[in-house]
């Protein structure tokens, strides 16, 4: 079951924008990382935000997992309904997040 890519447009591929946004988004994984409290739940973690932000077309469990090098969803569906971390302190982390993004590019 391969994953279909979506047709990204050129002006969004750009080499050097493509960078920035690799750098951005592992700095952001890193600051994130201490709500997850195992170094294997991190590492599924950061895969699946990088599967939900790649240009996968279907973003389901198996796709997410595949895009992310595994062969199955358990991992995924792992870390989404029975490991331990905090889902109130990502979700405060992304809100205060976008309010940041958003004054800025005001």
């Amino acid at each position: 079951m391969k994953a279909e890519l979506l047709d990204i447009m050129p002006e969004i591929a750009d080499r050097e924008r493509a960078e920035e946004f690799s750098d951005q988004l592992e700095n952001l994984l890193v600051e994130v990382g201490g709500i997850f409290p195992r170094a294997d739940l991190r590492m599924r973690a950061a895969r699946c935000i990088r599967g939900l932000l790649s240009p996968v077309s279907r973003k389901n469990g198996w796709q997410l997992a595949e895009y992310g090098g595994d062969a199955e969803p358990w991992g995924q569906q792992h870390l989404l309904d029975r490991s331990v971390w905090d889902v109130d302190a990502l979700r405060d982390f992304t809100r205060r997040y976008v309010i940041d993004l958003d004054c800025s590019a005001a």
